[in-house]
């Protein structure tokens, strides 16, 4: 587990003035917007008997436990206990943990680690996210597999020929000049960035119709494929050619084996809405042939620390240095601006 760490953790749509529950390294939080709209993050036990305070409803600022109707504040604060009498002290063990949150790129991130303010870092600067003229859709993926592996998975540009044969078909996978060029790693930060050129025919007969359509089945010259990745669990993809897609990838840890990933994928051609599904299914689809594969894994558990224990081949150099940046990060507290 990374410590002291901004994980992203749910759609900022997905967060009304209703509660609403997730799940992050076995924690129950409850996610609720106040008066003014901003995101509150409570540990979603209530103290008195363990009730799920997401069953209960939001008053105000304040979230009501659904079993005595106690009621918390925004920062965990017990503010009323209706089976008191009048005048009665409220007891002082009688408070909520907090999580401090901010709300960026479409996303709820939930500070993880006990940092005081002044020492967090910052959100790391995601350069590619789309303006208005893109079109978002939303995803959401379980795979019983530990978060670091599925990470990995979407750092992986080789693993896509084999997987994802049926999606992409065979001849416009394998036969495809993938080429990782300027592999970085973002000096005193949390991060790093590759990536590939890509050309090829696109075949008629095996690939998703709006595709064919803008291409017409001719040569598709150097699109670019680019990916950042950013710990602890944030990974932006982008491919820039005639059309345009933003990909953002958030690896949700539930716990040490069970992952939820979050996607929105943006676009900024065919923006009629009936056009959605298509996306949908066909982002379902890639996902599931990745989760045949993750869920098979002989070591679903978090991947090693320990670079001697797998091997590695040069299309692993994404791996290798996530690999190092997580072991180097785990267990410190992170003191610079991502």
């Amino acid at each position: 587990m990374l410590q002291n760490f901004w994980y992203a953790c749910e759609f900022s749509h997905a967060v009304t003035h209703a509660p609403k529950q997730i799940e992050l390294w076995d924690q129950r939080i409850v996610l609720y917007r106040d008066d003014s709209d901003h995101v509150v993050a409570l540990r979603d036990v209530c103290p008195h008997r363990g009730a799920a305070l997401s069953l209960g409803k939001v008053h105000g600022d304040c979230i009501q436990c659904p079993y005595h109707g106690w009621q918390f504040q925004t920062d965990g604060t017990c503010t009323k206990i209706p089976s008191n009498p009048s005048h009665t002290a409220i007891p002082r063990r009688a408070i909520v943990k907090s999580y401090p949150v901010q709300e960026k790129y479409d996303f709820i991130w939930l500070f993880w680690g006990d940092l005081p303010f002044e020492k967090q870092p910052a959100l790391p600067t995601i350069e590619s996210f789309p303006r208005s003229s893109f079109r978002p859709i939303y995803h959401e993926v379980t795979i019983h597999c530990h978060y670091s592996r599925v990470f990995e998975n979407l750092l992986d540009p080789a693993h896509s020929t084999f997987v994802h044969s049926d999606s992409f078909s065979p001849h416009s996978v394998a036969d495809l000049p993938r080429r990782l060029a300027e592999i970085k790693f973002f000096p005193n930060s949390i991060g790093g960035s590759f990536y590939r050129i890509i050309q090829k025919t696109v075949p008629k007969w095996k690939i998703l119709a709006f595709w064919e359509a803008l291409f017409g089945g001719k040569k598709v010259s150097q699109t670019k494929s680019s990916t950042r990745f950013y710990l602890p669990n944030f990974i932006a993809e982008t491919l820039d050619d005639k059309i345009k897609f933003r990909h953002f990838f958030v690896l949700c840890p539930v716990n040490n084996e069970k992952t939820i990933i979050k996607i929105i994928s943006y676009r900024n051609f065919l923006m009629h809405p009936l056009v959605d599904g298509l996306f949908q299914k066909f982002t379902d689809k890639v996902f599931k042939e990745d989760q045949l594969i993750l869920e098979s894994l002989m070591s679903s558990d978090q991947s090693p620390d320990d670079l001697t224990a797998e091997i590695y081949v040069a299309g692993d150099a994404m791996t290798v240095g996530y690999r190092k940046l997580r072991k180097k990060y785990r267990g410190e507290s992170i003191l610079i601006n991502s």
